[in-house]
């Protein structure tokens, strides 16, 4: 399996994180056609810090090729990845790696 870890840290509350926001049933219909379904996608957890200001969230992947595979989706570039980093640009909210890999 190919783990990845990232963590997003806001400056307040009162601006969601980019996965809070809902996403459209398109988006949701693609994930999990082309990636659940398959078995290419394993698994997705979020985890709060106690303050609420950063959030971790944990992506399973079945191997590295499957990972690469979603983050080169032209499609959810277009309608998750772009947009998420446009709100996170807008709104100061930082992100960082804290792990990529075989598990």
């Amino acid at each position: 399996m190919f783990k990845v870890v990232k963590k997003y840290t806001r400056n307040t509350t009162k601006i969601p994180f980019h996965s809070e926001i809902p996403n459209p049933v398109e988006i949701s219909n693609h994930i999990k056609e082309k990636y659940v379904v398959t078995g290419k996608f394993i698994s997705s957890q979020s985890e709060y810090s106690q303050d609420k200001l950063i959030l971790t969230q944990t992506l399973v992947f079945k191997n590295k090729v499957d990972f690469s595979d979603f983050i080169k989706d032209e499609f959810l570039e277009k309608e998750l990845f772009g947009p998420r980093q446009l709100h996170d640009m807008q709104n100061e909210i930082t992100n960082d790696f804290l792990y990529i890999g075989e598990q």
